[in-house]
């Protein structure tokens, strides 16, 4: 399943970029504080992806992992290391905004289960499908509409993409179910002039456009999840559109579904 939301920051205004990047990095929902004896602890949760070239643009570099300071300062439309401004804000004014927006491919819950009850080669291997999923997933649709300025297909974009495998808990809930996302915030793309700009998110959040990138995303995870050994039911949840692992009982699946309500901070 991939949802999107909207942000904004003002261009100046750096406690708001900070709290909006230190949500996605927030190490209490990552893998790395469900470490248990035997875990690689220093693999990294997040990850910069997207294209080499828009990614340059900005100071960074596909495969390195994500600092929220970095994050903070692409939000604000601004270069990754010289803070320089990269980007312009929609509207030429005092207190303008920079537009970006936060694409996040959830895993079905069985992944989910998975996940936290695997050895630690299996967590590896399923975060490492997460981030390939959440690859393409985004590279689809981003590809597949017009996401410069709504009027045409980019070159290329910079994503931040950070995975979680908890949502913060509700009140009253005292032992949550895990429920494995990646959070896929899309800070730039580059259109054919070679202009940074904001992704179009009111064409992106077209609900044929959007499903078609989950769908893409889902793929790649059903089929990494195979070549690891795992059986594969297909044609799951609403419309028969998703999958689920087989061997995870039916209820544990319900706890970690997110089809109803899909949603993180």
């Amino acid at each position: 399943m991939l949802t999107i939301r909207g942000i904004s920051v003002g261009a100046d205004d750096r406690t708001a970029a900070t709290a909006a990047a230190a949500h996605p990095l927030d190490d209490t929902l990552s893998p790395r504080a469900f470490a248990r004896a035997g875990d690689a602890t220093a693999r990294a949760n997040s990850m910069w992806l997207g294209a080499a070239e828009t990614l340059s643009r900005l100071g960074l570099e596909r495969g390195a992992e994500v600092h929220v300071e970095e994050l903070a300062r692409t939000l604000r439309g601004r270069h990754a290391v010289t803070q320089i401004s990269v980007r312009r804000p929609h509207v030429a004014a005092p207190g303008a905004m920079i537009d970006s927006c936060d694409l996040t491919l959830w895993a079905p819950g069985s992944v989910s289960w998975l996940w936290a009850q695997g050895d630690p080669q299996t967590r590896v291997e399923i975060e490492r499908s997460m981030f390939m999923a959440a690859d393409t997933a985004v590279g689809h649709l981003m590809q597949s509409a017009p996401a410069a300025g709504g009027r045409e297909p980019m070159r290329g974009c910079a994503v931040s993409v950070a995975l979680h495998v908890m949502t913060p808990v509700k009140s009253g809930e005292r032992e949550p179910a895990p429920k494995m996302h990646a959070h896929c915030h899309v800070v730039a793309v580059l259109d054919r002039t070679g202009t940074l700009r904001a992704p179009h998110g009111e064409t992106l959040s077209s609900g044929e456009t959007l499903r078609l990138g989950g769908a893409m995303g889902r793929a790649v995870l059903a089929e990494e999840l195979g070549k690891l050994g795992f059986q594969i039911q297909a044609q799951t949840g609403p419309g028969g559109r998703y999958f689920e692992v087989t061997g995870v009982p039916e209820e544990l699946v319900r706890r970690s579904t997110v089809w109803e309500r899909a949603e993180c901070g």
